[in-house]
């Protein structure tokens, strides 16, 4: 008889312990997964609640089953061709019009020379906005002087600005062998760092 309520209870038991499992949350109803991160292993452990169930030695930690929401639109302006102006003078290669958001602004043109003396080119990537500018970023090439098949260098700019209004994104480039202008402005949901 003590083996059967042994057996009994042992039973009684492991149902409770398999239901804990069968109601646990992981993911919670929102769609977020919560942990204990042991702080002297590395180990990570799921768990229903965070912080209230993991022990001294742990760190809480959450994080949602969808992820962060990708960039929502890309602006992008091409110029094909060659291009350039000798008078030494900024001017505006390409242009794109954006609404108020998070920008992460990219811009790439290739300076060229088949000449006997080396030759300089300078880009400019900036934003106006109600009669403001601001400058974003610079970039200087030296073409190395190539008179037999030609040289070619990248001019490429790169930077993420917050805008609270609509504005104009340009590249201004100086430099009389230009070619190839690509202009890319991609509104992301955040802007980290």
């Amino acid at each position: 008889m003590e083996a059967v309520a042994a057996f009994a209870l042992a039973a009684v038991a492991l149902a409770v312990a398999l239901g804990g499992v069968a109601f646990a949350a992981i993911p919670d109803g929102g769609g977020v997964f919560n942990a204990c991160y042991d702080n002297a292993t590395g180990a990570v452990r799921l768990v229903d609640k965070q912080p209230t169930d993991c022990t001294g030695g742990e760190t809480g930690a959450s994080w949602n089953q969808t992820g962060l929401r990708g960039p929502s639109t890309g602006y992008v302006a091409r110029r094909n061709g060659n291009f350039g102006h000798a008078d030494g003078r900024l001017r505006m290669v390409r242009q794109v019009v954006v609404p108020a958001g998070s920008y992460v602004i990219q811009s790439e043109v290739t300076a060229y020379s088949q000449r006997r003396e080396s030759l300089g080119a300078t880009c400019v990537l900036d934003t106006v906005s109600g009669g403001d500018r601001n400058e974003l970023d610079v970039s200087h090439a030296i073409v190395p002087a190539q008179p037999h098949g030609g040289s070619k260098v990248q001019l490429v700019n790169m930077d993420s600005t917050q805008l609270a209004a609509g504005a104009t994104v340009r590249l201004l480039c100086r430099g009389d062998n230009l070619q190839g202008a690509r202009l890319q402005a991609v509104r992301v949901e955040t802007l980290i760092g």
